[in-house]
C-alpha cells in the first residue's frame, strides 16, 4: 500500500478505534468495583494488541515463565514514545503513571482516567507524593503499575547529565513488598518511533504512520522483593545501569528475597 494511502487510512482506523473505546468505557462507566476495572483493563489491553497490529508493530517478548511472577508488581520502564503504552498494555492489564500534562489531551487523557491512570506533576512534591499513595492504593488492589522513572522521553535511557531517574518506583516495591519487573523496549527503526523534545503528537504520529513495519524487542528482568533501605538503594542503581546498557549484563538471583549481578 503506497505512504499515501496507508497514513490516512491507519489514522481514520486509530480515531474510529479511540471513539469506540470510549463508547464501550462510557456503557462500563454504570457498573462499579475492582472486578469491572479488571475488565475494562483488559478490554484495554485486547485493544492495544489489535492497534499494533493496525500500526505493523511486531512484539518479541521473552517473559520469564515462573509461577512466583504472578500478582501485583511494580513495572519499570525505559520510556521512548507514547507508543510505549499499548506495547506494555499488550503484555497484560496494567495502570501507568503518566506526567498531568497528559490527562488534558482530548479524548486519550479521559481515556487514561477511566483506566485509572496515575497522573503526576514531578515538578510539584505534593504531587508526587500522591502518586505515590496511588501506587500503592493499586498495589494493593492486585493490580500492576508501570512506571517509567525517567520521566520524560529518551532514544537513549538515563543517561548521567541527560535525564534523570526518579527512585519512586524503587520506595513503593520495598513498602509494599512486591517485585520489581524491568523492561527495556528496543523499537527498530528508533529515530522514526522515538518521540522526544518539542515534537508534537500529531506531528510526530502522522510521520510514523508513514512506516510500514516496526520491530520492538523487549527485554525482562526481575529484582525480587526489596527487603531494606539498603537493598532499595543497590535496585535503583543496578536498574538504571541495566536500562543505560541497553537491558543487557544484568542477571537475577532466581530465589526469593535476593538479587545479585
Amino acid at each position: 500500500m503506497p505512504v499515501s494511502t496507508r497514513r490516512p487510512l491507519k489514522l481514520l482506523v486509530f480515531v474510529c478505534s479511540l471513539l469506540g473505546l470510549a463508547a464501550i468505557f462510557v456503557s462500563l462507566g454504570l457498573f462499579r468495583g475492582m472486578r469491572m476495572k479488571r475488565f475494562r483493563l483488559s478490554v484495554f489491553a485486547s485493544w492495544s494488541r489489535w492497534i499494533l497490529r493496525v500500526f505493523g508493530i511486531q512484539v518479541s517478548d521473552n517473559p520469564f515463565n515462573h509461577p512466583e511472577h504472578q500478582g501485583a508488581r511494580v513495572i519499570v520502564a525505559n520510556h521512548v514514545s507514547y507508543l510505549d503504552i499499548p506495547v506494555l498494555a499488550s503484555l497484560g492489564p496494567t495502570v501507568f503513571l503518566a506526567k498531568k500534562e497528559v490527562s488534558k489531551w482530548p479524548l486519550m487523557g479521559w481515556l487514561g482516567s477511566c483506566l485509572g491512570m496515575i497522573w503526576v506533576d514531578r515538578s510539584s512534591l505534593r504531587s508526587r507524593a500522591q502518586a505515590i499513595r496511588d501506587i500503592r492504593i493499586q498495589i494493593a488492589s492486585g493490580i500492576s503499575v508501570v512506571i517509567f522513572p525517567e520521566g520524560t522521553t529518551s532514544d537513549s535511557g538515563p543517561l548521567k547529565g541527560r535525564v534523570p531517574f526518579f527512585a519512586g518506583a524503587f520506595r513503593v516495591a520495598r513498602d509494599e513488598q512486591v517485585p520489581v519487573e524491568m523492561f527495556y523496549l528496543d523499537y527498530k527503526p528508533l529515530d522514526q518511533c522515538a518521540w522526544l523534545g518539542d515534537d508534537s503528537f500529531g506531528g510526530h504520529l502522522w510521520d510514523f504512520l508513514a512506516l510500514e513495519r516496526v520491530h520492538v524487542k523487549v527485554r525482562r528482568e526481575w529484582l525480587y522483593r526489596i527487603e531494606n533501605r539498603g537493598a532499595q538503594r543497590e535496585a535503583y542503581l543496578w536498574s538504571r545501569g541495566w536500562l543505560v546498557e541497553g537491558g543487557h549484563g544484568f542477571m537475577c538471583a532466581r530465589k526469593k528475597g535476593a538479587w545479585a549481578l
